[in-house]
């Protein structure tokens, strides 16, 4: 037999180190699924058949014949919108729009309007939940004043222009696999009816609100 030569004390350190640094086999092997997972994809939340309601307010400035409307009319907002998400940036509805607004005190006036819309809702950055919502319709209005009869009216085409942004809370808990989800948006967006000619009647209005919804997911 050889000589035996003695381990130096340091191996022994070492490799206790190691040991106590050392990963458990089953941690090990957990490590790469759970980064695989995570780097999954997400299902989609803009997904599928949607309806909205849109619970707003809004301040209206219209021209009318034979009455002077020199005050905005401020009052509660809504529409009701059914669609389909086509594209992951495109989605088609149809839309019912209403507003109830009255005048200052003073000036005792109250404008009703609404309007029935096609919309396009572009989603323009990906893996971002901004919605731009563009509208075409028809529809009209008329304000009325107290102490005289009769009403003035506007009416003819209708654009519209949204701008919001979609939060979909708890969707990662409740269907973490399953696309959509319910949803609440708080939204800005401006509406005309525009004027059959310069200087026929019409009205513009600003809206703020929040939207609440569903998507339903392909």
């Amino acid at each position: 037999m050889g000589p035996a030569f003695p381990t130096p004390p340091w191996t022994f350190a070492g490799l206790s180190f190691l040991l106590a640094w050392a990963p458990p086999a089953g941690e090990a092997a957990a490590a790469p699924a759970a980064a695989a997972a995570e780097n999954a994809p997400r299902a989609p939340r803009i997904s599928g058949w949607f309806v909205r309601a849109d619970l707003d307010a809004a301040v209206a400035f219209s021209r009318v014949r034979d009455l002077e409307t020199p005050r905005p009319h401020a009052g509660p907002a809504g529409s009701l919108a059914v669609g389909q998400v086509v594209t992951p940036w495109l989605a088609l509805g149809l839309r019912v729009w209403g507003h109830l607004g009255w005048a200052n005190p003073g000036a005792m006036q109250r404008l009703g309007q609404g309007a029935v819309l096609l919309d396009g809702t572009f989603r323009p950055i990906p893996r971002a939940n901004l919605l731009l919502r563009t509208s075409l319709g028809v529809g009209g209005g008329a304000v009325r004043e107290s102490g005289r009869e009769g009403r003035a009216g506007f009416g003819g085409p209708i654009f519209a222009l949204d701008l919001s942004y979609a939060f979909f809370p708890g969707a990662r808990r409740y269907r973490p696999d399953r696309a959509g989800g319910f949803f609440l948006a708080p939204h800005v967006g401006y509406l005309v009816a525009t004027p059959a000619a310069r200087g026929r009647p019409m009205a513009q209005s600003v809206i703020t609100g929040l939207a609440i919804g569903f998507y339903f997911g392909e």
